[in-house]
């Protein structure tokens, strides 16, 4: 096996990786994104629950159910803040999944690179035989030539 061919196979071995970062990229963003939007109908919920107790309040509001407005809330909150670190950790996993993507792309036009080059290198070592072997006829026709 020529060098030519041993890079085309480190170059598909590395195309694979790229693309089994590129799933996991995907399936962080996607959780990212769940999660994100678990967070977000939160704080929907929230502000529905506030706005709720605000025109309660001025219509007047029983002891009791402003006490089951405070215990929603503290549960919302407490959701919340969970739900929050749930989002940070997707954030962080979905980047780094990202700087592991970018990391195998650079692999991957690397060793593009490396098999360009050396496929240059090989078609000018060929031409470069040409040139000699036909030099080399020239040669010998001139010769034959000069003799006769």
């Amino acid at each position: 096996m020529n060098g030519y061919e041993t890079l085309n196979k480190l170059l598909q071995i590395k195309k694979n990786e790229m693309e089994e970062y590129q799933v996991a990229y995907n399936r962080a963003q996607d959780f990212f994104e769940s999660v994100a939007t678990d967070l977000y109908d939160l704080l929907k919920e929230k502000e529905e629950l506030f706005a709720s107790q605000q025109d309660k309040m001025k219509k007047g509001l029983q002891v009791e159910m402003l006490r089951q407005f405070h215990n929603y809330e503290a549960t919302l909150i407490s959701k919340e803040e969970k739900v929050q670190l749930k989002v940070h950790q997707a954030r962080t996993n979905m980047q780094k999944k990202q700087e592991q993507l970018k990391a195998a792309h650079t692999e991957v036009k690397k060793y593009e690179k490396l098999i360009e080059h050396r496929k240059k290198e090989m078609k000018d070592a060929e031409l470069h035989k040409e040139t000699n072997f036909l030099d080399e006829i020239s040669v010998q026709q001139y010769a034959r030539s000069n003799q006769g």
